[in-house]
């Protein structure tokens, strides 16, 4: 069959799964439902394929859509919260270190496909990424979801137990520009795709140029970057919210073709890596939130939405809903994002040699 029609037939199939996902509400479904959809016919016809150099236009989309995000409010507002952020940070790194290199010696997990599954980040940019350093991505995908899905099941009905022992936290801002939320109407103008645009060409201008240098990832972490610099100083970056979806999409796809049956038969050497990022998610969540919340003096219930590795999206609102403080939830989680994206790729690589350097 011509690699053209290959392509087609596997964009087409992800892109039915992934609103399939979206219909049944699964955890970070449309990513995951393209997922699925993408395995189940390569698995079934080992047809599905996805050229690989697609993987830095991933990269520069994923970029770019993180970096609009990120508007000159936000960095304001980190300047009050340095004592959380730095804490964070500190321990986003132990806790890489500590469970990946677990993960590893507790299984036969390679030392960088366990850095990259415990890594607090995105499980779409985690995947992506991780492809860069020869990881299992659908390993890594396997285990980023697991992490969710403990995160979503597990978590909301501690946060209501701690929400009932404290009272409501009153915040007067919203999380949101005014520039991001002119954009939440349906109609997008002539303007908003210039901005569309503008954005686009600010990412990967800085993409391509880090690409181009050898910097690992650099295609996604110089995309978020110049959609960044872009967005603080116009305020006026913009991505049109049907993009996300298709993004993960292409993203599930991208992944899924890469799935064998060889790969499905050595699913069960994930169960104790699954068990052990499990017990990780917990102790992270309640151990580094109790310490932010001793030396920040914020209140513990915000601390510990902060301190949850799920989505930004998800965790701002269920903070809203509980009545933690839903913006420094937004502020923080979206620094814990970049963070990851910026740093961890170069600290993997680090941590990988070192293990290996051990001999463990």
């Amino acid at each position: 069959m011509p690699d053209l029609l290959r392509i087609l037939l596997t964009v087409s199939i992800a892109v039915a799964g992934g609103f399939l996902g979206l219909k049944l509400k699964l955890p970070a479904g449309a990513m995951i439902g393209a997922l699925f959809a993408t395995v189940i016919f390569n698995l079934s016809f080992g047809l599905a394929y996805i050229p690989t150099n697609w993987k830095i236009i991933l990269q520069l989309f994923t970029g770019t859509v993180l970096g609009v995000k990120i508007h000159k409010e936000d960095i304001k507002k980190l300047r009050h919260l340095l004592i959380p952020l730095i804490i964070l940070l500190i321990s986003m790194v132990l806790y890489n270190f500590i469970f990946g290199t677990a993960m590893h010696l507790a299984s036969s997990l390679d030392i960088v496909t366990a850095l990259f599954a415990a890594a607090p980040g995105g499980m779409t940019d985690m995947a992506i990424i991780s492809d860069d350093f020869g990881a299992n991505s659908s390993y890594v995908v396997i285990l980023q979801l697991s992490r969710l899905l403990v995160i979503y099941l597990c978590f909301p009905p501690l946060f209501r137990k701690v929400a009932q022992k404290q009272p409501a936290v009153q915040t007067g801002e919203e999380t949101s520009s005014p520039a991001t939320d002119k954009k939440k109407q349906k109609h997008i103008s002539r303007q908003d795709w210039l901005h569309f645009l503008s954005s686009m060409l600010s990412g990967g201008v800085v993409g391509i140029l880090f690409w181009q240098i050898g910097i690992t990832a650099g295609a996604l972490i110089g995309g978020m970057i110049g959609a960044a610099i872009f967005s603080i100083c116009t305020g006026k970056a913009y991505v049109p919210r049907f993009c996300n979806p298709y993004l993960r999409f292409f993203s599930g796809a991208y992944i899924g073709q890469k799935v064998t049956l060889a790969c499905v038969l050595g699913m069960a050497d994930l169960i104790i890596p699954i068990l052990i990022l499990a017990a990780g998610v917990l102790v992270f969540m309640f151990g580094v939130s109790f310490l932010m919340h001793k030396f920040s003096k914020e209140d513990l219930l915000t601390c510990m939405f902060i301190c949850s590795p799920g989505g930004i999206q998800e965790m701002s609102l269920l903070a809203e809903d509980l009545g933690a403080d839903a913006t420094k939830t937004a502020l923080l989680q979206t620094a814990r994002m970049a963070s990851v994206i910026i740093i961890f790729p170069t600290m993997i690589r680090i941590t990988s040699s070192f293990i290996s350097w051990l001999g463990l």
